[in-house]
């Protein structure tokens, strides 16, 4: 689920946005698409997308926090001003003035927008449509009956926002993801540094000259009690240090190949 704010225009120089935004925190990014992703370095639970081309479109996503909903609108505001437009398309309220679309996207419909997120989440896990991943700034956050569980009671939503940053916010770097077979199977590569252990069907582990690929359903056993669960499915690994040449052999037990 998303929504859009739009400006029926084409903004001259985006590095004239980002500086007027004046935000020290703000981080952008273009994909391969060519949209621009807005965060918030620390605080923010998803990305916000900015797509530069006959219109400009400011794009917030469920399960957005508070402060991304804000950053949606100064952008907005601020693309505005540089364009010298006074309206905006605001989706769910048609064609309004820039100036009200804080009245808009209020405190209120940022509580009702996340609370709802957390129910479609429920109903698509109920119906056995899990884990569901959500894309982030710095990396996926995967819900399941785990998650829910943990985040369940009135403010359920404002713990969803919480664990989301928990999750995007950990300062360890992802371990690398490859892509392989004809089924574009999903690996990483586990070499025994810290790491955030992504979502991936197989896990590639090397020493020295050798690697062997395992299921990644069997590296939260084989780190032990340096594996701490993130979400759903990720995992923070500790470094296993001299530890790691034994962890390799143990994992050769669980040696496989890719299946395409």
């Amino acid at each position: 689920m998303s929504t859009t704010i739009s400006l029926a225009g084409r903004l001259p120089v985006l590095a004239d946005l980002i500086a007027a935004l004046a935000i020290n925190d703000l981080r952008v990014e273009e994909n391969a698409s060519g949209i621009h992703r807005f965060h918030l370095d620390g605080r923010s639970t998803r990305y916000t997308e900015v797509t530069v081309a006959e219109t400009f479109d400011v794009r917030m996503f469920s399960l957005a926090a508070p402060e991304d909903v804000e950053l949606a609108i100064r952008i907005a505001e601020c693309a505005a001003s540089i364009m010298k437009i006074g309206e905006a398309d605001a989706e769910m309220a048609g064609v309004i003035p820039v100036g009200e679309l804080r009245e808009v996207y209020d405190a209120s419909w940022v509580e009702s927008q996340a609370q709802s997120g957390v129910r479609v989440i429920r109903a698509l896990i109920a119906e056995g449509r899990g884990p569901i991943q959500m894309p982030g700034p710095v990396r996926g956050f995967c819900v399941g009956p785990r998650v829910l569980a943990e985040v369940t009671g009135e403010d359920e939503h404002v713990r969803m926002w919480d664990a989301i940053r928990a999750v995007q916010w950990l300062r360890v770097r992802t371990a690398g993801m490859f892509v392989a077979g004809e089924k574009a199977t999903k690996l990483a590569v586990w070499l025994g540094d810290e790491v955030v252990f992504p979502p991936v069907a197989y896990a590639a582990l090397s020493v020295e000259q050798e690697t062997i690929l395992i299921k990644a359903e069997h590296v939260p056993a084989l780190a032990g009690a340096r594996w701490r669960q993130l979400d759903e499915v990720q995992g923070h690994i500790a470094d296993c240090g001299g530890d790691w040449p034994a962890v390799f052999e143990a994992a050769r037990a669980f040696a496989t190949k890719l299946t395409d």
